[in-house]
């Protein structure tokens, strides 16, 4: 199909005129965004063997060291827009070179690092970047962005369905013209057993196999719906040679979410969090591992298939609300009493209780929706497929989320 899906990324990296830093895990679309949609003079891309190439005439052409060193040498001088693509592969010598220029430099000055361990150290307080880039990361495609164009393709509620897993850059490949969802996440399943752990190994490449190994267990444990720190760390007891306090858990998923991997969400009025994987296609990977051994053996698409749609409900979900707090300026908590999906806060304040139902929602439903914005003054919000005709309740169907994607209804003035 060769969508290309414009990234609201792109608005904040040309809005900054200073030196930036563009990092975020493999294939979220670093590369393709700077050279599609960002102005620039001289593009540069450092391979893992520390050679330098140089993009001409639209193709990446081979420059020896010394040629790139004095090039760049001259044109930080210059008042002209540079990309430096995967830039930590050549050196700690050039990050204090870099220092070193940033006085007398004339130019903007775009990196980009797909080494997430590597973004980390340059904000730390011994950096030679720190405070001389403004870090940008660049995760999964936003929901209003892949909402708004996948809409032109599909109708509203496989909108959302596709959009699900299509926020990945790399699964875009699998949307070609006639495809619907089924289709679309048979071929997904068929390609991300090999995809996914090639990922996350290139993820944690920089730690020692044994940190690596935590970590791969940590989220396999929140994929299978282990969202406490405690529970994980009972969890890891039973499959881990060694034994993992709740607070070192805490610590190794601190870090998963500094690096994007892992979200975490507030529980309300409580002082704790409830972690997930912030992509749908490493959750559903690690899931069909744990659950039927999907990594070692071959299972019908079919099985898989039918594991897959259990999950989609809850990925819709997570969509849906990711979108209503993007589009609010809220932040999204949890709310264990009940299970309602959503409370939208700003200022610690409750505006929206959301409740999204992947059909359509029962009476109970909306009593304890209704019942909750209530006693917490915040007004509700249902989502479901057909509209809900009850006083004082907003109800929004997949057409409405559409809408909201494409900026066509302001929640805030509902």
């Amino acid at each position: 199909m060769g969508i290309m899906i414009p990234r609201f990324e792109v608005e904040i990296i040309n809005s900054i005129p200073g030196w930036i830093l563009i990092y975020g895990r493999r294939k979220t679309g670093k590369t393709f965004l700077i050279r599609n949609y960002v102005k620039f003079d001289k593009y540069y891309f450092v391979a893992r063997s520390g050679k330098v190439y140089v993009l001409e005439d639209n193709s990446l052409k081979l420059i020896p060291r010394n040629v790139f060193d004095a090039l760049i040498r001259k044109e930080l001088e210059e008042a002209i827009t540079i990309v430096i693509d995967e830039f930590h592969r050549l050196g700690e010598e050039f990050m204090d070179f870099l220092h070193a220029s940033k006085v007398s430099s004339k130019a903007r000055l775009i990196l980009i690092t797909s080494s997430l361990f590597y973004a980390e150290k340059i904000v730390a307080p011994r950096s030679p970047l720190l405070g001389i880039v403004t870090p940008i990361r660049v995760d999964i495609i936003d929901p209003r962005d892949i909402i708004s164009v996948l809409s032109k393709y599909f109708e509203p509620k496989e909108t959302l369905e596709i959009s699900i897993f299509a926020r990945e850059p790399l699964l875009l490949q699998f949307l070609t013209p006639g495809v619907d969802a089924n289709e679309f996440y048979t071929r997904m399943l068929i390609s991300i057993k090999n995809i996914v752990p090639a990922l996350v190994g290139e993820i944690f490449v920089e730690e020692d196999r044994k940190l690596t190994e935590r970590y791969e267990a940590i989220i396999k444990a929140i994929a299978i719906g282990k969202t406490k720190p405690s529970d994980v760390a009972s969890y890891l007891s039973g499959i881990l040679s060694e034994k993992l306090s709740s607070h070192d858990v805490k610590t190794y998923m601190s870090i998963l979410t500094k690096l994007g991997i892992v979200k975490r969400t507030k529980v309300f009025n409580k002082k704790y969090y409830l972690y997930r994987l912030a992509s749908p296609m490493i959750d559903i990977h690690y899931y069909l591992s744990e659950k039927l051994g999907y990594d070692e053996m071959d299972i019908s698409t079919k099985v898989l298939l039918h594991e897959l749609k259990k999950k989609i409900p809850l990925y819709y979900e997570d969509l849906i609300v990711e979108l209503l707090a993007k589009v609010t300026s809220t932040l999204p908590h949890k709310i264990m009493l009940n299970e309602i999906d959503a409370i939208l806060t700003k200022k610690k304040k409750p505006l929206f209780v959301v409740e999204v139902k992947f059909g359509a929602p029962k009476a109970r439903d909306i009593k304890k929706i209704k019942d909750l914005a209530k006693e917490i003054k915040a007004k509700p919000i249902i989502v479901s497929d057909e509209k809900v005709e009850e006083h004082g309740v907003i109800s929004l169907t997949p057409e409405d989320i559409i809408k909201i994607a494409h900026g066509e209804i302001n929640l805030l003035s509902m």
